[in-house]
């Protein structure tokens, strides 16, 4: 990968994890020269972020005002799990049969990194090991799709402040999906993913 492929990729990651964890807020300003400041990269490298953001409904570029942090809509809530609940099928049942067995080894060792993230960072934990389900069905539209959807599904809960399950039951859940699809069980996997984005739905309109 190019050098300034890498820059772009840590700023477009480092934008989204200030995203995710609130640290730049729904409808902020986002000033070109302090994200320069602030994260230490180049204007071109921050600049393709925003617009990579943009295409993922993160961040709105707005004609005259400039580049802001997406508000969040209560209709998205619906909007963004129907959605979810709608593909998860389709993502297990793809990473199932398009995965090798080093994709397999792969979702294992991410399984296995899970105790090494500290509590405060669980939405780590959360969206690498879904980004990786996502990359194994060999769908670049369907990778990307998720991801989006997962990035929103957290910055939800984040600002609706929703009860977040404890760091050892989203191991366990996260675990228990995991081995479903290492052992290519498609239904349990399927169970198993739907449970998941249908509590985290749950939550986050108990909370509204």
């Amino acid at each position: 990968m190019a050098r300034n492929e890498l820059a772009s990729m840590r700023a477009y990651r480092a934008l989204r994890n200030a995203i995710l964890t609130l640290e730049l807020k729904p409808g902020q300003y986002l000033r070109e020269a302090d994200l320069v400041s602030e994260f230490d990269l180049g204007r071109t490298p921050i600049r393709e972020a925003m617009h990579k953001l943009a295409s993922e409904h993160l961040v709105e570029i707005r004609p005259g005002t400039g580049a802001h942090v997406a508000e969040i809509a209560l209709s998205d809530v619906g909007d963004i799990f129907a959605m979810r609940e709608t593909l998860v099928s389709l993502e297990v049942s793809s990473a199932i049969s398009a995965s090798t067995k080093q994709d397999m080894k792969e979702l294992q060792e991410v399984i296995d990194r899970f105790d090494d993230y500290p509590t405060e960072k669980n939405y780590e934990v959360d969206f690498e090991f879904h980004s990786h389900i996502a990359a194994m069905t060999g769908n670049d539209f369907l990778r990307r799709t998720m991801e989006m959807l997962i990035a929103h599904s957290i910055r939800m809960v984040r600002v609706t402040r929703a009860i977040q399950p404890s760091v050892d039951n989203l191991i366990q859940e996260h675990s228990s999906l995991g081995k479903a699809i290492i052992d290519r069980d498609e239904d349990k996997a399927a169970e198993i993913a739907l449970g998941h984005i249908r509590d985290s739905k749950r939550r986050i309109l108990g909370s509204l």
